[in-house]
């Protein structure tokens, strides 16, 4: 399963994932777009290590029927903060000079288009990068020369696979340790000259991973940052690097108490719930397939804040047009103020 990520099968489901994403709901029926004040006292996250490792559970709300079986992904008791957040910043000098050395190598020349981006390129490829879109883009000339496509899904890989250990490497190279791989996948046609692998890494902080929820536009900079680093690898050679980063704080780090399962359990079904009826309207039965203690970036009076959730990773199923169509979204629960975001 390609678990953690929203993933888009088709215009339709896009509909509903763009729903289920960004109408951040709070149980009274408002839209949170503000991280709730968090007070550090008598901090006690304990209970983390008496949590089951599974989950099974029906729950019928009205005409939903949800079926919960699923892992939980939490580490054991230790501390957990909030923090200030911000985009990164990739109009660093000395980062694309990185960048451009580590992925193009030497010789490369740099141009400006005059719409804010700046593209380092030489034989091997081309390396895009738009500060205030907050874009890095790197493609080599052996990916553009391929015929294959990531709609050519053919399997999930280990994350101890030589090329996710690869990835690892580049990540660290550029700057970004933090990052580990996250989903290692082998996409392509079945003749193996044409496939490739296509790995995820993601933020690790506390030993909680960093998560994305909802669909971000890059342009506009009142949503919190969205971190991804994907880097295509085929033949042992880089495809591609896509990199969405953010850079948090430790100065003015707050520790918090999390809310035990039980009661981000409570609230799903007491309200969350309720929000799903409202967004899965074309499907009657959905199912909770994970349900993990990440962080994700928020907004706050001072820019954006991280800070730790409940994240339930849903999964729906349905036709259109005789398609079966299957969408993964998240619901998530802040983890300090019991909230849904």
């Amino acid at each position: 399963m390609r678990k953690g990520l929203i993933i888009v099968a088709s215009l339709a489901s896009f509909a509903l994932a763009l729903m289920c994403s960004s109408c951040n709901k709070t149980p009274d029926g408002s839209y949170l777009n503000k991280v709730p004040s968090i007070v550090a006292s008598d901090v006690e996250n304990t209970h983390l290590n008496d949590l089951d490792p599974h989950i099974s559970k029906k729950i019928i709300k009205g005409n939903l029927t949800v079926n919960i079986d699923a892992d939980i992904i939490a580490p054991k008791a230790q501390k957990i903060y909030t923090r200030s957040s911000d985009y990164y910043d990739l109009s660093d000098k000395a980062f694309q000079k990185l960048a451009a050395d580590t992925l193009l190598g030497d010789a490369w020349k740099m141009s400006d288009d005059n719409y804010g981006q700046l593209v380092y390129s030489n034989e091997s490829g081309d390396l895009y990068i738009e500060p205030e879109k907050h874009s890095f883009i790197f493609m080599s000339t052996d990916m553009r020369s391929n015929e294959s496509t990531e709609s050519n899904f053919i399997s999930d890989e280990s994350l101890d696979h030589p090329y996710a250990v690869k990835a690892k490497e580049i990540a660290d190279s550029l700057g970004f340790e933090q990052y580990q791989p996250y989903l290692c996948e082998k996409y392509g046609k079945l003749d193996k000259d044409n496939q490739y692998y296509l790995i995820t890494l993601l933020r690790k902080t506390d030993n909680i991973f960093v998560k994305n929820t909802v669909l971000q536009s890059t342009d506009d900079e009142n949503i919190p940052p969205v971190e991804k680093i994907e880097i295509q690898i085929a033949d042992g050679k880089i495809w591609s690097v896509y990199i969405r980063a953010a850079s948090i704080s430790d100065a003015d780090k707050i520790e918090v108490s999390v809310i035990p399962f039980s009661t981000a359990l409570e609230v799903f079904e007491n309200s969350g719930i309720g929000v799903l009826s409202e967004q899965i309207a074309l499907n009657t039965k959905t199912d909770v397939t994970e349900i993990s203690l990440s962080y994700i970036h928020v907004s706050d009076d001072n820019g954006y804040k991280l800070i730790p959730i409940w994240l339930f990773l849903i999964r729906n199923e349905w036709e259109f047009e005789g398609e079966k169509i299957i969408e993964y979204s998240y619901l998530s629960i802040d983890g300090a103020s019991a909230q849904i975001i």
